[in-house]
Formats: C-alpha cells, structure tokens, sequence
C-alpha cells in the first residue's frame, strides 16, 4: 500500500525539523518517534541488501546451470510466461534484474569462467572413458586367446599321464608347437600368468620308470622262481639229512644250515646279500621291520631267507631275523650298530632261533640333474606340490590318495597346481615309482626304509638335496605337503608371495620360546635384527624354490643337531624337526604369513579339532574322529589312520577299500572323551563328511593295486626285491 503525500511530509519534518514546541514532554516523545522510524528504516534497509545479494546469487547460479546443463533449462517452464503474469510486476523485475546486472559483473564473469573450465574437463573425461573400453576390449580378447591356447597346453600335457615313449614324442612335438605360437601371439610364455611349465625331472623319471617296470618285474619272477626251485630242493635235502642223522639236531637247526649251504652256493647276487647263520637259544633286538604276529614261516631257515630278501636291490632293509619254532612267528629286524650288537637274551630257557647280516652290500645312490641356478623371475609363476615319505606301507596307501586328490583340483581351469613330486627318503625304489612322480634320495636312518620310531628325521635332508636339483625349478612356488594331506580345491593365486616371503599354517602348539630350543641354539636365537621365530612348521608352507634352497640346508643341519644330546631329543620330541624348519626359516631372513584354522585366509583344517573349513585347500587327517550317540557310549562311526588297513604294521601295498559315511547330523552327537568339548557342530561334522569324500573320490579313481602291477601279490614281491 503507497502511502499518502499529507504522511509523507509529516514524517520528513519529523526526521530533519527542530521541534517546535518548548514542552519538555512533546519534545521527548518526538525524539522517540524519531528513533523508532529510524529503526524502522534501518531495517527495510537491511532487508533490501539482502534480497539484492539473494537474486544476485540465484543470478549467477542460473547462469552456471544454463552453461553446464542448457537442457535442463530448456525443460523447465519459463519463468515470465507463467508466474508474472502482471505489466507492473514484470517490469519491476525486469528493472531488478538489470539492476543486478550493474552490481555483479565480476561475479558473472568468474562464475562464467569456472563453468567453461567444467565443461572441458567432462569432456576430457568422456573421451578418456571411450578410450579405457577399448583398451578393455581389446585386454578381454587377449586374455580370451590366451586361456584357449592354455588349455590346448595343459591337454596336450595330460596325455603323457600313462604314454608310451613314442607318444609321449609326439605330444612334446606338439606342445613345442603350440609354446612357439603362443611366443609370436602373445609374446614371453614364461611372463604369462599360470603359464605351463615343462614336465618336471621327476614326471620324466616317472614315464622311464613305467617303461624300465616291465623287465625289473621279469626279474623278480625269476629270482622268485628259484628261491622257489632252491627252497624245495632244501626240504627234500633236510627230510633226507633228518632221517640219516636218526635225529641228532633239531629239525630247524638242519633245515637252517641246509638253507645256508643252498645260499653259499647259489647266485653271485645271493652271495653279496650274507649268509644265514643261525644262533639257537639266541634273541636279538632291533627295530621292527615285520611283525612276527602277523609274519609266519616253516622255518628259521625260511625266516632268515625273508629277511635276506628284504635287501635285493640294495634295499638294506634287514639285517636281523627272529624266529619262534614253536609259533613259527618270524621278526624281521634292522639294527643300525650291527657290528657292536650282542643278543638280547640268550640260553635254555630262550626258544628263539635267531640270525644277523654283518655285511650288507651298500646301496647305490641315484643320481639327478642338478638345478641351474634359476632366479625366481626366470621360472614359471605355478605352484609345485612336494611330498616327502620313507615308502613304508603305512604312508604309501596314504601317498597314493594323497597325489588323486592333487590331481583332481590340479586339473581345474585355471589352477596354479602344475606339478607334483614325491620325494621318496629310501634305500631304494617301491611299489609306487609306477604311479606317482618320485625322486628317491639315500636316508640318513636306512632302517627307516620300512618302519622307525622317528622317520621325520630324514625328511629335512631329503629336501635340501631336491631343493638342489633341476627338478626345483619347475615352478617358481613349492609346497611342502605330507602324505595324510587330502586336497578338496584348487588354491587361490594370493598365497604366492614374492620372495623372502612365506605362506604356511598356524601351529598353537609350538612355542616359539622354546627353553630348550633357546639354550640349544642360543647364538641362532640371539640375532634380533631378523624378525620374529615363525609360530608354523615346514608343511603346509608354500615357498619360493628359491627361498627353499636358503632355508632347506640349515633346517637339516638344525634337525640333526636336536639329535643330540639325549635331553635335547627328548625335550622337543616329536616336534623338533618343526622347530628346526621355523629357526631355519629365522635364521634364513624368510619371513613367514601364516593364520589358524577357520580363516578366510588359512590353508588348512584338521578334523574334527577344527570347526569350519574357511579358506582351506588342506584337509589332515592326523585326528582320528570317533562319534558316539548322545549318552557319549555308544559309538557310532570311527576312523583312524593307523587302523586303516589292519593297522600300521601290516605288509604292503594296502588294499585301498573306500570309508564308511559319518552318520547324518543331530543334536547331541558327541566326539571321544579326547576332545573338550565333546559335542559335535553341524559344521564340525560338515567336515568330517568333506574329508571322506575327497578320499572315497580318490579311491573311485585309483586301481585296486598301484600301477605298474599286475596284482597286490606281485607289487609286494616286487616292493621287497
């Protein structure tokens, strides 16, 4: 509302008149007027600055939006046509907006500036997005290529599981074929991802030996046909002597000599295996080789030709036999001090029969291409899995499962599983040459080539002897596994680390402050610039070749140290070939990453002590589980390793009979009093079920007897000769 002319005056004179009147009290309320209307219009004042700043920045927010986003303006309704409506009010803000014009030209022309700036920089980032999808697109199709001519390779390879010579010459013609394309395609195979490495030392010795198998087996039927001829000839000969001594001797002393007399005049390759000698009344000590329970002979003459025939071949696996006239219960023994040995218990009242080899022809040892000094960007980026065994009986029906399952996931798409060996600690070859890819290296304890209280110790040196041969440089990460491992998947690429770095498994039972390890290895222990003592042990730990062969030789040289003294021996235990690989490991700068069981990042469980598998790839089987109903009395489902078979003393190779399912999950299971608590998750059980699995699927795929043999009798046949 406009205000009248009359008020209009009377509020100038009230601003800038003197008062008229002399009274105090008009004057004073004058004053206040004043005041008040001063008030007043230092407020309208405020308000119109503000309102001036507001259409200012709305100005220069316009004009931004209309350079940067003209199409976003374009779709709204303007803003004259269908709000001002009125001649008065349109041309007010008309007037307005020229009036802002006036005051904000720098404004508009900062504000103008910046937008143009944005709207090159979207621009630069369209054209930088067009050009990362060709780039993808043309990545995608490399990679595409690539996988094609990967798995071209890796079935070509294949086919030399089971080859004969001039086939395993072909699909090498051809693999030579395809790596020369792949080279012009896609240039350095070696810098590839999971690039196929050649077949491995030990594959090869793996096919020569399915060729060489055929005439070691003729062999071994022909001595067994004259041990055959010879044993019958020395039963005729005994009954004969028998009846013209009118009984002079006892029937096993005669059939002893007469054997004796057969061997001295026998082969040249009976004679440098010893002769018989029996000692009547006489027991000898030594470690088991064969359990006379389950061993039974004719005779001590048949006892003491079993025991010879345990080191045809340079096995040198027995030196001592036992035999029971009265059982017939004959124990194969080996003792390592042979020369120094005196009977155990000797006289009358002793029924044993009993004998010892003193001069066994020592074994030769094999011979293998050493490794040329590859560094670790020379060699391809797989992983190797190495698993080392004394080749008894007891590891061997494990090795055999074992090496199924690494095939099983090694031959998923895309596995960095590519090769495999079996470092075989013995004096000499076994029943498994056939079937698994094996290097075999002399043992440190020769009585360990059947059956030892401590066959670890000869597992250290066995790698620092591979670790330096042609074979090491297959690829470019090893991991270490054992026999009682089972693979249930292939393992992420992640736990290749570079080198100087491990990957390996949480063990809560090692201390790392051991006392006695630290007393022992004071001066290995004192050097604190090197980190901290891995909490782990040598399997599962994947490592570099390179690295290996860093760490390898110290670990045999610290394990042979915890031999002795005694206390030191018997402090560690069972373990102080673990301590020795994590103090190797210390001492070789190799820094260890290593997590417990159930972690996304672990690579081993161990049913049923562990509750969920987690990022595993590893399943062991050192646990024996036992489930019972819920009172925790009645059993309901078992296994254990060491009764698998008959037990861990049976002969070999084991007969391979697939397990018994683990009953279906429900509440109140329980495990053996053994565990803490003795209830069963579902999860647990989970487990439990996924190990069996794996190892029924790898029974389903193996023979009945290992390969390269035609039955279980002449594998065994062929293992002991």
């Amino acid at each position: 509302m406009s205000s009248s002319p009359k008020s209009s005056e009377s509020t100038m004179e009230l601003l800038f008149s003197p008062d008229k009147t002399s009274s105090k009290s008009s004057s004073s309320t004058n004053r206040k007027r004043r005041k008040a209307l001063l008030r007043s219009i230092e407020k309208m004042f405020h308000t119109s600055i503000s309102c001036l700043v507001a259409m200012l920045c709305f100005y220069g927010i316009y004009r931004a939006i209309d350079d940067t986003h003209p199409e976003t303006l374009a779709k709204m309704p303007k803003f004259g046509h269908h709000h001002l409506h009125h001649r008065d009010d349109e041309s007010s803000f008309s007037s307005a907006r020229r009036s802002a014009s006036r005051f904000s030209g720098k404004s508009n022309r900062l504000v103008d500036s910046l937008a143009n700036d944005l709207s090159r920089a979207k621009t630069a980032l369209t054209d930088a997005k067009i050009h990362e999808r060709a780039i993808e697109e043309e990545l995608m199709e490399t990679r595409a290529r690539e996988r094609s001519i990967y798995q071209e390779a890796e079935t070509l390879k294949s086919k030399l599981i089971g080859a004969s010579r001039d086939q395993v010459e072909d699909v090498v013609e051809d693999v030579d074929e395809l790596l020369r394309d792949w080279e012009f395609e896609l240039g350095d195979p070696v810098e590839m991802e999971h690039a196929s490495p050649p077949p491995s030392e030990a594959m090869v010795r793996h096919e020569e030996a399915k060729s060489d198998g055929m005439e070691k087996k003729a062999k071994v039927e022909e001595k067994t046909s004259k041990m055959t001829a010879q044993s019958q000839r020395s039963e005729r000969s005994s009954r004969s002597n028998s009846r013209s001594s009118n009984g002079s001797s006892s029937s096993s002393s005669n059939n002893s000599n007469s054997r004796s007399n057969n061997s001295s005049n026998g082969s040249d390759d009976d004679a440098s295996l010893g002769t018989c000698e029996p000692h009547e009344n006489t027991e000898y000590w030594g470690a088991v080789v064969l359990n006379g329970d389950n061993h039974k002979t004719k005779d001590a003459g048949e006892c003491c030709d079993a025991c010879r025939n345990l080191n045809r071949a340079g096995g040198n696996r027995c030196n001592v036999w036992v035999f029971n006239p009265t059982t017939k219960a004959c124990w194969l023994k080996f003792e390592k001090n042979i020369k120094e040995m005196k009977p155990a218990n000797s006289g009358p009242h002793v029924p044993w029969v009993a004998g010892k080899f003193t001069n066994l022809t020592p074994p030769k040892p094999p011979q293998h291409p050493p490794a040329t000094g590859k560094k670790y960007e020379d060699i391809p980026r797989c992983l190797h899995g190495v698993m080392t065994s004394s080749g008894n009986a007891y590891m061997n029906w494990q090795s055999r499962i074992m090496y199924q399952t690494w095939q099983n996931h090694a031959s998923q798409p895309g596995s960095i599983m590519k090769a495999f060996t079996r470092v075989l600690h013995k004096g000499r070859d076994d029943e498994l040459m056939f079937e698994i890819p094996t290097m075999r290296f002399e043992p440190i304890q020769t009585h360990c080539d059947s059956w030892c209280d401590y066959p670890v110790a000869d597992r250290s040196d066995a790698f620092a002897r591979w670790s330096q041969t042609a074979d090491s440089e297959t690829c470019s990460h090893i991991i270490m596994l054992e026999t009682d491992h089972v693979i249930v998947k292939s393992p992420p690429e992640s736990i290749l680390l570079p080198p100087g770095q491990a990957y390996g498994f949480e063990f809560h039972y090692i201390n790392v402050n051991h006392p006695t390890m630290r007393q022992h290895f004071s001066e290995e222990y004192g050097d604190k610039s090197k980190g901290n003592i891995p909490r782990t042990g040598n399997s599962p730990t994947v490592i570099t070749a390179e690295d290996l062969r860093k760490v390898a030789p110290k670990w045999a040289e610290f394990v042979a140290r915890t031999e002795q003294p005694e206390n030191v021996k018997k402090a560690l235990g069972w373990l102080r070939d673990m301590y020795a690989y994590d103090l190797a490991a210390f001492v070789s700068g190799v820094e260890h990453t290593y997590y417990s069981a159930g972690k996304p990042e672990s690579i081993m469980a161990q049913p049923p002590a562990d509750e969920e598998l987690g990022g595993a790839f590893i399943l062991h089987y050192t646990w024996g589980p036992e489930i019972y109903d819920e009172d925790g009395t009645t059993m309901l489902w078992k296994f254990d390793k060491r009764a698998y078979g008959g037990g861990q003393y049976q002969r070999g190779p084991y007969e391979l009979v697939k397990l018994e399912d683990p009953p279906a999950w429900k509440e109140g299971l329980k495990l053996q009093t053994f565990f803490s608590p003795r209830g069963i998750s579902k999860s647990k059980l989970a487990l439990i079920a996924m190990l069996i699995t794996e190892i029924n699927a790898a029974i389903d795929k193996l023979p009945r007897v290992p390969k390269g043999h035609g039955s279980l009798e002449e594998a065994q046949l062929w293992a002991s000769n």
